[in-house]
């Protein structure tokens, strides 16, 4: 079918002609995010050239309106039979689950404001129903679908994590491997790293930007990265690892603001070259002697094992503010240290870092113990990782902020979203009573 002729079929059939573009454009925006949706890789999505498109819609804004409309349109009407705050809470409820369920949807609603009249007619109705007056129903669902509800998604979407154990860029099959090896070429740059128990394929990941090159040959995973300027304290890509098969872990080129949170996962190496900052490592039971080998020299490096594991630790240079257990050194040459257990022990660390290292902390947590993995898909560790509180609120400067800041930087999206969901509403609720 020539050019011409898909455009006059497309346009001749009116409004399904119009339900196919939007169909497109949405798994468009599911695959490619809201930077990847553009007119151009639409048409060529349907096979036109990007101008023939402006024959169907006005321009792009008219587009995300359109998109916009039929995200909403998934949003079900709460039962009309429960109490109005039953069914606000139904209606905030199935309007974040099918936000998440888009990649960047709360952006393109809040883009393309109001969304979809049918989303307000129904709460202005319920809220009309139970007693409140026509002008605090409209500013409530201003309030409630217009800018909390996507705004709190957009916050949660910033993040750049997967919601809801949806992976959006990548998925490895599990298939009959037995033995992962994850190798990351061109160097890491914001990305958190987890290992996943309850995760079905080989490994999964989300990234911002250029999907990244990804090669497969049995379990080994060769994922090479496109880099774009990175937000300092936000993770731009976010990778979780099958725990029930054994790994390797190989980084080259260089490792930048990493939270590698591997307990329950069954590690058998880890390896970074090209020098390694702002990187945290929490460390499973060891199995056997597991190498950890780092060169190219360390900035800001914590490891954490559990409780009783065996380690040691040779620094190839010189070491500054450098934390071994309960050694304290303000500066040293070369440094060995091991465990009293080393020699005899059946699982213990090795490692090794043939540059030099700059506040360097290697010791045990009763947390990392105590406390196990949470999955991957929430937003909760990486927004720890990624927020900077633990680090920026010393005790002498912000006395008060620093008792709270496990608070600040360990958010739970669903309990935030809940809570701000209740004070709206109990907000709402003495207009009901004085109106």
């Amino acid at each position: 079918m020539s050019v011409g002729s898909r455009l006059r079929h497309l346009v001749g059939l009116g409004a399904e002609g119009r339900e196919r573009l939007v169909r497109a454009a949405l798994e468009l925006l599911d695959e490619a995010g809201l930077e990847g949706l553009t007119m151009r890789s639409l048409a060529e999505r349907l096979g036109m050239r990007a101008a023939s498109l402006y024959w169907h819609i006005r321009d792009k804004d008219q587009l995300l309106g359109l998109l916009a409309e039929a995200i909403v349109a998934e949003v079900p009407e709460p039962a009309s039979d429960l109490p109005w705050r039953a069914q606000l809470e139904a209606f905030a409820t199935d309007y974040r689950d099918v936000l998440r369920s888009h990649r960047d949807a709360a952006r393109v609603v809040m883009a393309a404001q109001p969304a979809a009249p049918r989303l307000y007619e129904g709460l202005v109705r319920s809220l009309l129903a139970a007693g409140f007056n026509g002008e605090v129903a409209v500013d409530a669902c201003h309030l409630l679908a217009g800018t909390y509800v996507p705004a709190a998604v957009a916050e949660e979407s910033g993040l750049g994590l997967p919601q809801d154990g949806q992976y959006g860029d990548l998925r490895v099959p599990l298939g009959s491997v037995t033995h992962g090896r994850l190798e990351i070429a061109n160097g890491v740059a914001g990305m958190t790293l987890r290992a996943d128990p309850a995760l079905a394929e080989l490994c999964a990941g989300r990234f911002q930007g250029k999907p990244p090159t990804v090669q497969v040959e049995g379990g080994t995973v060769r994922i090479t990265l496109h880099h774009k300027r990175v937000q300092l304290r936000m993770p731009t890509s976010d990778l979780a690892l099958n725990s029930a098969v054994p790994w390797d872990v190989d980084i080259s080129s260089g490792v930048w603001k990493l939270r590698a949170d591997l307990r329950g996962l069954r590690l058998r190496s880890f390896a970074a070259s090209g020098g390694t900052a702002e990187m945290t490592l929490l460390l499973p039971a060891a199995e056997g002697t597991v190498p950890l080998r780092l060169s190219g020299g360390v900035h800001k490096l914590t490891i954490r094992r559990p409780p009783g594991v065996a380690a040691r630790v040779r620094v190839g240079s010189g070491a500054h503010r450098l934390t071994l257990d309960t050694l304290h050194l303000a500066s040293a040459g070369e440094t060995r240290w091991e465990t009293p257990d080393f020699e005899g022990a059946s699982g213990r660390y090795d490692v090794e870092m043939d540059g030099g290292a700059s506040q360097l902390t290697f010791d045990t947590s009763q947390e990392a113990e105590d406390e196990p993995p949470e999955p991957l898909v929430s937003a909760r560790t990486a927004g720890a990782a990624a927020s900077g509180w633990d680090e920026a609120l010393s005790p002498e400067e912000y006395p008060t902020l620093a008792r709270l800041a496990g608070r600040l930087a360990d958010p739970d999206p669903d309990a935030r979203f809940e809570f701000g969901l209740q004070i709206l509403l109990d907000g709402l609720e003495p207009r009901l009573a004085s109106g």
